[in-house]
């Protein structure tokens, strides 16, 4: 499976660790991981945008989060700008070719 193309980021996913995910759960650990390490703010808004996909279409998946990570990622969707919501459609729209 190709999850690059998932990540709003796609043009800049070289930079991340994709290629090593063979499922769902691979994939959005590795997206978590993405989130809490990166400081820059594009990344980290494609990450929750992500991460928010699955937490509305496919929960999943999320099974294996710790509660801390997933209740972080809750408070940070709360408090998201409202671009967030555009980067989810796009992750989403390219989930459901791979999910």
């Amino acid at each position: 499976m190709s999850f690059k193309f998932v990540f709003p980021l796609y043009d800049t996913s070289e930079n991340f660790m994709f290629e090593n995910c063979h499922s769902n759960e691979e994939f959005i650990t590795e997206v978590v991981k993405i989130f809490f390490s990166n400081s820059e703010q594009r990344v980290k808004e494609a990450a929750l945008a992500v991460f928010m996909a699955y937490r509305d279409h496919y929960p999943k998946y999320l099974s294996h989060l710790k509660m801390e990570q997933i209740n972080l990622l809750n408070c940070e969707i709360e408090s998201a700008k409202p671009k967030i919501i555009k980067l989810r459609r796009m992750a989403l729209s390219a989930l459901s070719k791979v999910a």
